[in-house]
Order: structure tokens, then sequence, then C-alpha cells
């Protein structure tokens, strides 16, 4: 067979997208590793994945109660064999398959969404995503690993960012951020405009992404080379050679059923190839003992296509579908009609130019005057009538030229990401404007193509330019600030803190992140005092001071909002470390409360654990005395017994459903105050950041109110 080929068979099982891993449980054999949609786990033996006619021979099947979120595979130091890791809603289990026994299973308290292993710091851990937080346990199960996140962990990635030969953690999360760990210490954020579904590590210091909304990227450390979007999802990520050059791509499977590779620096489409169905994973391992890897697509029907590119000659062997060819000759024409109305309006210009009469006014053939300039200006927007505060983007020209429109593209803010500004032609002038609106706290870069030309114009110039948002455009100074707070500190929140710089360079990063009237005074010898309201609320507010001696107070009742400006502050100044106070009594409350509430679910649980023995040993001890009835022919007392069973079998049902329900409200306590933490951690830098997050924890395992609201409020115990 050409290594060129492509093997192609078909399991006929339903499998779950995302549920796919491959692993080497017993004599470097692949095994491919899926989930069902009845939650079944199939291990199938790739080693005979040519002979397509007894795929059913060679399938083992592993039968799952709980609802699985998660799986992969985990080989520890000194291991001969691969383990397979299953991640449930509740539970973690390490399953070693060679010899069918459990390795440690243990309960989640913080939910299960994603499992990966790999070495964080020097510790071989197995890792858990999952309410706002990531579990790390070591080869007996023991947690020794465990850090809060800003929401529900969606993906996990372990990668050298900084190339200082150690791994980093990559989190991925539902409130749209990209978080990288050096061990605890939260050391960058990146923030998406979607949920993060996918993480992988794609060699050095790259590694790729992929978003709800359809987007596929590539990051080098922090900067981000190229992203795609598209209309369908992508479920699967995998960097492999599929092109035989030595170097890798990134590959996708999309909801669609398509899979396409490309160049990691650039996106380049290098590979494409479709299922009939949506892609449920990728894998790469030697399925036919050659010492290659092959690449193995699996779709959620079952079909599996197995990949073995020649180098380096695939895409000129492999004949592309018609799908395929069809849509590249639409690519093509699409392009040359694009080219040819470019030629003509060329033509055009060069004809009126080459012409001896001037048969019609300049303006008609989008002539316009050399020294056009396209100006910008960035502002608050107060709103009138119904129209709500906003952002006020405006354009203008600086002569008689009009704005026949302009398109704007910005992440995160419009759907499709592109807005069009085309007003009716008895309306335009030499000034447009847009309104925006964006909905969360992040720097956006806007992206601005206009059209100028003249009212009569045919054809117009096109102004490209870009222009960022600052972090903080949605709030605006007041013009009437507040009276000052109160000095009871039970009735104001607040967070203080000392830095070691000068006022002017706080106020540099003001007049950097927020949208001012003017600028501040940086030759100002006075203290600083900010007064800013949210133009999304207006009932939100935050007052900033700085005193001579570098005593900052940031006084509002949104503590996320005080993280975000603490963050961004000490990310501007370059600050490691930095301790403060923090007075926020209505979410010290709240952990007391949420406490003492998890403190009865626990008690509850214990019940119901206690209850469930119970009955299970009545359960089996009616069993036997029915089957004895049974064999000495005692028909009353058998149907008495049996009908004491049902009795039972009603309760264990009823108690399961107890069980269940005091279970989401433990998780979803505990989310809660995973959620208190993390944003109590964002008022600090350093080492004064992860150690609360330690005392937390242990505050919370132990049921310690005091020590819980001390370490949210200095940061120690």
């Amino acid at each position: 067979m050409p290594t060129n080929s492509i093997i192609t068979f078909n399991l006929n099982q339903k499998i779950q997208p995302g549920l796919v891993a491959l692993g080497k449980y017993e004599n470097e054999i692949p095994n491919l590793t899926l989930v069902s949609n009845s939650n079944k786990i199939f291990i199938y033996d790739l080693q005979h994945c040519e002979n397509k006619t007894k795929t059913e021979d060679n399938v083992r099947t592993l039968n799952f109660p709980n609802q699985i979120t998660s799986i992969g595979t985990a080989r520890f130091k000194d291991d001969d064999f691969d383990l397979l890791l299953i991640c449930t809603v509740n539970r973690i289990f390490v399953y070693n398959v060679h010899q069918n026994q459990d390795v440690f299973t243990k309960e989640l308290s913080d939910g299960g969404h994603v499992v990966q292993f790999g070495t964080v710091g020097t510790s071989e851990l197995v890792l858990v995503g999952g309410n706002y937080s990531v579990q790390g346990f070591d080869k007996t199960g023991v947690e020794i690993f465990w850090i809060v996140t800003g929401d529900d962990v969606r993906s996990l990635a372990l990668i050298d960012v900084d190339n200082d030969g150690e791994n980093e953690l990559v989190v991925g999360s539902d409130d749209y951020d990209i978080r990288i760990f050096k061990n605890e210490d939260l050391v960058h954020e990146i923030t998406e405009t979607q949920i993060v579904t996918f993480l992988v590590n794609v060699g050095n210091d790259l590694f790729a992404y992929t978003l709800a909304n359809g987007t596929v990227g590539v990051y080098e450390k922090l900067n981000r080379l190229w992203r795609v979007k598209s209309k369908n999802r992508p479920t699967c990520l995998l960097k492999y050679d599929i092109d035989g050059d030595g170097c890798d791509e990134l590959i996708t499977g999309w909801q669609g059923g398509k899979v396409d590779g490309r160049h990691l620096k650039t996106g380049e489409v290098l590979f494409k190839d479709n299922f009939q169905n949506t892609v449920a994973g990728l894998c790469e391992g030697d399925c036919r003992r050659t010492g290659k890897n092959d690449l193995i697509v699996v779709s959620t029907t079952g079909e599996i296509k197995i990949f073995n590119p020649n180098a380096p000659k695939l895409m000129e062997v492999k004949k592309l579908e018609p799908s395929f060819e069809q849509e590249a000759i639409r690519e093509l024409l699409a392009r040359k009609q694009s080219l040819l109305l470019e030629l003509k309006n060329y033509e055009c210009n060069v004809k009126y130019v080459n012409s001896g009469e001037m048969m019609m006014d300049e303006s008609t053939f989008g002539a316009i005057p050399a020294k056009t300039r396209l100006q910008t200006s960035i502002g608050i927007g107060l709103g009138m009538g119904k129209q709500i505060p906003h952002v006020d983007v405006v354009l203008s020209t600086n002569n008689d030229t009009i704005i026949r429109s302009i398109i704007v593209f910005a992440e995160g803010i419009f759907n499709g990401e592109t807005h069009v500004e085309h007003p009716k032609l008895i309306d335009v002038s030499n000034k447009l404007s847009v309104s925006l609106y964006p909905p969360r706290d992040v720097p956006i870069d806007i992206h601005i193509k206009a059209l100028v030309g003249y009212p009569e114009s045919q054809q117009f110039h096109v102004f490209e330019l870009t222009r960022q948002l600052p972090r903080f455009s949605m709030y605006s100074m007041m013009s009437n600030p507040p009276p000052p707070p109160p000095t009871d500190v039970t009735s104001s929140s607040f967070v203080t803190f000392t830095l070691n710089e000068r006022i002017q360079r706080v106020m540099l990063w003001i007049n950097r992140n927020f949208l001012l009237p003017n600028p501040l005074d940086i030759n100002s010898t006075s203290d600083l005092n900010l007064h800013m309201t949210s133009l999304r609320d207006e009932k939100e507010f935050f007052a900033l001071s700085m005193n001579q001696s570098g005593q900052v107070k940031i006084q509002t009742d949104n503590m996320t909002l005080a993280g975000d400006l603490i963050q961004s502050l000490g990310t501007y100044l370059n600050l490691t470390h930095l301790k403060s106070i923090a007075n926020y009594p209505r979410e010290e409350q709240n952990c007391v409360q949420l406490l003492e509430k998890l403190r009865d679910l626990e008690s509850v649980k214990n019940k119901l654990n206690l209850d469930l023995g119970d009955k299970t040993n009545l359960i089996r001890n009616l069993l036997i005395r029915s089957e004895d009835a049974r064999l000495l022919k005692d028909w009353k007392l058998m149907i008495r017994y049996y009908d004491e069973l049902n009795e039972l079998n009603n309760d264990l049902q009823t108690c399961y459903e107890i069980r269940s329900s005091n279970y989401s409200d433990i998780v979803n306590t505990i989310k809660e105050l995973n959620g208190i933490i993390q944003k109590s951690s964002r008022l600090r830098f350093g080492k004064h950041k992860t150690d609360p997050v330690t005392l937390s924890r242990n505050a919370i395992a132990t049921n310690n109110a005091k020590t819980l609201i001390k370490a949210i409020r200095v940061g120690e115990a």
C-alpha cells in the first residue's frame, strides 16, 4: 500500500465530540479511546486497522455510569504503559487498562470539565479544570496543586512560554480569558472575544487556541500571529506534520465535518479533507508499526480515516474531493471578478487623465485633493433620549470631501465583529460618527475603512486606519463628585496600598487607560483625586486617590473593578509584588454565609451516605432471604421480601435524587467561594497574590470563616 494512502473504516458507534484519545496501554500498541453518546468507553486496538473486516474483534468496552466530560492519557516516570484518565462532572478516575483496575479515584469538589497530564514545575500531575479552579494530583492521588481562575475552566495546556525550560500552565475559561501560570503564580492574562474551548501546545513558545464563536488562531508567547473565523465551530486541535516537510502544521476538526491543516506561523491552508459528519477528535500514532506517526481522524458516527503523508508531495498525490475543487474554483472566480473590477476602475481613471477634453467634473471620477486627510477623535457620548451612553468615534476630512461610508472592524463589540455606517445621500458630509458599546473592560483595536470622495463620485478613495480604545473607555469623569466615603469600615468598600512611585506615573497610566475630556496635568504637584462613573450602569462608580507619600486608595463596591484597576496599574508600572488591605464587608458576609451553608450541606451529605449504606445492607440481606424463601418454596414470604425490596428500591431512588441535588448545591457554593477568592487575589501582585489563595483553600477545607476573611482582607493568615 502506498505510504500516502488513506485507511478508512467505521466502528458504527456514535462518538461524543472532544472525547477521543490515543494511548499505549500495553505492549506499546496504540489504542484509540472513544466515548459514545451512551457514555460507554471504547478502546480500539489499531494494530489491525488495515484489516477492515475485523474491527469488532479489536474493540474493548468499558461501561461507565457517570457523565464523562473529558478523557486523556498519562505516563508517569518509570511507568511502562499509559494510564487512562477519565474526568466526570464530579470525579477523576486514573485507570490502568492493562491490569483492569483503578490507580486512584478522587471526588472533585470543584467539579470537572477538562483533564490534562504533564509536568508543572518539577511535579508530574494529573490536572483537572473545574469551576473557577484547577486541581493537580500526583500519582498516588494526593492533591498538591490548586489555583483559582476567573470562571469555569474549559481548556488546559502545558507550554514553555518563556523558554526557561519549565512548562507554564495555560488555562482557558468561560470569562474569555487565557491565563498563564508559572507554578501557582499568575504571570500573564490574554483577553479573547469568546469562551476559550481548546488550547494546544504546537511547539517552542507557540500555542494554538479555539473559541466558541468559530475562531482558530496561534499565539507566539503573548503575541497573536494570526486568527481565522468560521461559521462552523472547531471541535478539536492537533499539531501534526501533514505534508511531510519536517515542520508541524495545525490540524483542526470542524463541526461541519471539515478537516484542515494550516501553517503555524501564517495560517495558510495546506491540507483539506471532509467528513459527512462532525469531526469528533484528532490523534497521531504509529498505527501500522512503520516507525512513523499517522494522523487519525474520527467522526461522530464512528468513521475513522488514517492519513500517512509521503514527504514532501502529499498535496500533489492526494486528489482533492470534488467539493474542494469546486470551492477552489469559486474562490478563484471571486478573486478574478474583484481584480477585473479594480482594473476597470484604473482604466477609467487613466482614460480621464489622458483625455484632452474635460467632459466631466473630476469629482465624478473620484479624484480628490492630494492633501486630503482623514481625522479621528474618540470621546464619551453621554447619550440623549433613547440612546444610552457610549463611546463616540468621530471621523472627518480636512476639506470639502465627504465620507460616504465606513466599515468598522472590532473584536467583541459587534455581532460578526463588523459594523457598517452608510448614511443617505442627503445626509452625507465631511463628518461621520459611530457609537461603540464595549461590553468588557479590555483594550480593543478598532480597524476603520472609510470611503472618501464627493457626493457625485462614482468611485471613492479608501482610507484605512487603526485606533485602540483604552481599557476603561466606558468610564466618564464625574462633574459632581459624591461626598467623601464614610469612615466606618463596616459600611464602605475600598482597597488601599502603597506605591513606591511618583504620582506623575499614575497620572500617565490614567491618561492612557481612560477617555478624559482633558489629560491630567503631569506637572501638577497636588495630590491625585479621580472620580469616575460607569457608562454601563450610572449607579456604579469608583474614586481613586493618591497622596505624595504613595498611599493609594480605590473606593468601589465592585471588587472585580478594583481588581481590574490594580492589575492594569501594576502591569503598567511593572510591579512584581504588591501588598494591599481590602475592606469589602458584603463579600466577607457572603463568605460567612456560604461557609455556613457549605457546612450544613456537608452534614446532610454525610447523613445521606450513612442512610445509603444502611439501605444497601438491608437490600443485600433481603436479597439473600428472598432467595432462600424461593428455594424453600415459601411463596408468601418470598413475595413479602420482594415487596420490601421494592420499597427500599424506591427509597434509594429518592435518596439518589436528594444526593444529586445536595451535590449540585455543594458545587455551586464552592464555585461562589472560589469566585470571591479569585477576585480578592487580583487586588495584589506576586507572592501577596498567591499566598491568600492557598490560605483561603485551607480555610474552606476546615470551614474556618475567620481565616478566610483575614486572607481576603490582608492576604495573610
